[in-house]
Formats: structure tokens, sequence, C-alpha cells
């Protein structure tokens, strides 16, 4: 029996908080409470595992410079 393999084959890049947040300078708490007011992309659960998708997390980054 194959298991299933949760990444999809579109090349889509996962990450995990603890690879973009010292980058952006923004606290845990503080993002997750940005994804529960929708100012930041929602992560996707793999099991346990929240996952942001790279290029939402890239294009809100770019927003925010552009918003400045």
């Amino acid at each position: 029996m194959a298991t299933a393999d949760p990444m999809p084959a579109d090349n889509t890049r996962y990450l995990r908080l603890s690879e973009f947040q010292p980058q952006l300078r923004i606290s845990r708490p503080t993002i997750y409470r940005m994804v529960k007011d929708g100012k930041f992309p929602k992560p996707v659960k793999f099991g346990h595992s929240s996952l942001w998708i790279e290029s939402e997390v890239k294009a809100w980054e770019q927003g925010q410079v552009a918003n400045r």
C-alpha cells in the first residue's frame, strides 16, 4: 500500500515558521494574530505541522514594501 506524498507535484515550496519569522522580525504570536485577522497568509496544515507557501509569504513581504 503506497503512502500519499504530502508535497504536490507542482514544486510548491513550503516553509516552517522558523524559516521566515527571523527575517521578517515579527514575533510568532504576532504572525498568528495577523493570520487570524486576515493580514498574513494562512498556513497549510500537514498533520500537526503548519507550513506556509513560500510564494505567498514573499508576495506578502513585497506588498509591505510597496505599501510603505
